[in-house]
């Protein structure tokens, strides 16, 4: 095909042509590509040999394409194609073609489409935006506009505010500072300005941490306000100053600053007057300066006062104390610390245990002042020493008591027994009940069951047996132990009334362990459902003898 007909054939798709000195056919489009080349002419070529065309087609040394010129694809060659959609020429082969020394035989149409199709999209967004949304725009421009300006505005108020806490802080430490120079300077007016401080600007009284500047301030006018003083003498002194300073250190990790201040101010003058002026023996001046300072002493400061010149002070007194001698009782002293001291006693319990148990060593069961020396201890040891003090010093010599009592109606003798008594309530139930039931029963019981296997008379015995019964006290009577051997007695009685053979007392005595249940056990029983031995035993209940309703 000569090269006139090329150009026919060019011109049909409605382009126009031209042939350069490389005798290379140019085709350009009529209207401008959107998407404008480096040099600004338009045109993007595309340079591709022209042995890759189609038949049909111009077959000399090359051919350049520009932009729109509507070549479209014939099966995998390059041809051109008639009644080509607008959004299809030019853009997508464009930039897929964008290389001078790119090859390409095969080209993806939906690519080159898709591409063009953006463009477009891109082209009628560009139209939306600066038509029918332009006022949405600006409103949100202007939202944006007036979000940042806020946002600036109260930047520069912050910042602000900051300078003014910061200049009345200033203000305030030089007052300060003028006020100490000159002598005039107090604790109550120092506490007040930096009080202040804290309520007026309180963010920046933490991020200027001016706690320690008040603890450098308020040291040396502390040391010169407590100098002298007695706590125990005066223990009320300055509390309200002292509390003013707790409120002005205690926060901004102040508390330590606070402990410190009262640890060198305080502590030296209680540690003072302690030495020179306080017997552990009269612990109330110690004790009221304790409950005067109690909210106002650190917890360490308290420990400190407590194991450093409180602890010693009575380990001293309660070492030399001897209660052959005494006249006072320890107790009396001691208790007034368990509130304060609790477990710290532990030591000093210990020590008084030995001294008690030394003692006790010659004590005989007639002397009372042993149950008024031991008594109020009862709560204080732990249960098993007291338990322990009770069965190796007491127990002993109450059962010689109750091994020398002798029973008698004729000429019954109760001092005895009254010794034995006067420490049921201090001793532990069970070593009473042990006591009682190994050393008072069986003799009790066995004299019982000698008088029935007379001619008993049946009056006496009753007021007998009721008379040793209220001689019990109640904590014993209560006891199911002692209410079990009370109980063998009325079962003798009520034997010897209906002339029934009475077991030994030491087969009786079985009945209190804890299979009498089973073997008597109408004992137990309710007095209205309990059954009486005989008819006799009805004379019992009416009081004519002694009888179950005396148990």
């Amino acid at each position: 095909m000569d090269a006139n007909k090329t150009q026919e054939r060019v011109g049909s798709i409605g382009g126009r042509c031209f042939f350069d000195s490389n005798n290379t056919t140019r085709i350009s489009s009529q209207r401008p590509n959107p998407l404008a080349s480096p040099d600004g002419n338009g045109m993007i070529p595309t340079r591709f040999p022209v042995n890759d065309l189609g038949d049909g087609m111009y077959k000399g040394p090359g051919v350049d394409i520009g932009p729109g010129s509507g070549l479209g694809f014939k099966g995998s060659r390059f041809g051109i194609l008639k009644n080509q959609p607008p959004w299809m020429m030019g853009l997508g082969l464009e930039e897929r073609l964008w290389s001078k020394q790119w090859k390409m035989k095969k080209i993806d149409w939906q690519a080159c489409a898709g591409v063009t199709g953006l463009a477009m999209l891109k082209n009628g967004t560009k139209a939306q935006l600066a038509g029918n949304d332009g006022s949405r725009i600006q409103k949100e421009t202007a939202f944006c506009l007036q979000r940042n300006k806020d946002k600036f505005d109260k930047m520069r108020a912050a910042e602000k505010q900051k300078f003014d806490d910061a200049e009345t802080v200033l203000n305030t430490l030089d007052q300060i500072q003028k006020e100490n120079s000159l002598g005039t300077l107090t604790l109550e007016s120092l506490a007040n300005y930096f009080s202040n401080l804290k309520c007026k600007v309180s963010h920046s009284y933490m991020i200027y941490h001016l706690s320690p500047v008040a603890y450098s301030l308020a040291f040396p006018l502390f040391i010169r306000t407590f100098q002298g003083w007695d706590p125990l003498q005066n223990p009320s002194y300055q509390l309200e100053l002292v509390s003013m300073w707790r409120q002005v250190l205690e926060s901004d990790h102040g508390y330590v600053y606070y402990a410190q201040l009262v640890s060198q101010a305080i502590l030296p003058a209680v540690r003072a007057s302690s030495i020179s002026n306080w017997d552990a023996k009269d612990p109330e001046p110690m004790l009221k300066f304790l409950d005067c300072w109690k909210m106002l002493l650190p917890y360490s400061l308290l420990n400190t006062i407590l194991d450093t010149i409180v602890m010693p002070k009575m380990s001293d007194v309660v070492d030399s104390w001897d209660p052959r001698s005494e006249t006072y009782s320890i107790h009396d002293w001691v208790h007034q610390w368990l509130p304060w001291l609790g477990r710290k006693q532990k030591g000093l319990f210990r020590m008084i245990h030995i001294k008690l148990g030394e003692v006790l060593d010659a004590w005989h069961p007639s002397d009372a002042s042993a149950y008024i020396l031991l008594s109020p201890w009862k709560n204080v040891f732990d249960p098993e020493a007291w338990e322990q003090l009770m069965h190796r010093y007491i127990v002993p010599k109450l059962q010689v008591t109750l091994q020398e009592l002798e029973i008698n109606p004729a000429n019954q003798k109760l001092y005895q027994f009254h010794w034995v008594m006067s420490w049921a309530s201090a001793m532990p139930i069970h070593l009473m009940v042990n006591l009682m039931s190994g050393f008072f029963f069986t003799k009790w019981l066995q004299f019982l069951y000698n008088w029935l296997n007379k001619t008993p008379d049946f009056e006496e015995i009753r007021k007998w047996y009721k008379g040793w019964k209220d001689l019990l006290p109640q904590e014993l009577v209560a006891n199911e132990s002692i209410r079990a051997q009370l109980s063998i007695g009325v079962d003798m009685i009520g034997k010897a009334v209906d002339g029934v053979k009475i077991d030994p007392p030491a087969h009786s005595l079985n009945y209190s362990l804890p299979g009498m249940r089973s073997l008597k056990p109408w004992l137990f029983e309710a007095p209205q459902t309990r059954r009486a031995p005989a008819q006799n035993y009805q004379a019992f209940e009416a009081g004519l003898y002694p009888c179950w309703s005396c148990y």
